[in-house]
């Protein structure tokens, strides 16, 4: 019976080591990594949310804002951040940030 000398078993369990723990824990942080990103997202936008609702007022039937509290993003045109109110067949308003583009409104059906 040959005997493997104790540096090359080193060397063979390091070797597997490296080709399975390695990419999985680069998997395992990516993953851990991109959840947290969509909560931070999600949070964001929930705080962006509840900031415009605060905010709205209907006045002759028409919505209107109170103050520019909101993110100065909502009122530069064209800054990546935009709002869209509408009533579940039309568009009622859009944020000053959104007046270059076109809204499309979703066939999808949003329960309350």
């Amino acid at each position: 019976m040959r005997v493997i000398p104790l540096k090359l078993r080193q060397g063979l369990v390091s070797a597997v080591l490296l080709v399975l723990l390695l990419p999985s824990s680069f998997f395992a942080i990516e993953q851990a990594f991109y959840r947290q990103l969509l909560t931070s997202a999600e949070q964001k936008m929930e705080v962006h949310m509840y900031a415009i609702l605060s905010e709205l007022n209907l006045v002759d039937d028409k919505i209107e804002l109170n103050n520019n509290t909101l993110a100065p993003d909502f009122y530069r045109p064209d800054s990546g951040l935009t709002a869209y109110v509408t009533d579940g067949q039309q568009l009622l308003w859009q944020s000053d940030s959104s007046l270059n583009q076109s809204f499309n409104l979703p066939d999808i059906e949003l329960t309350p």
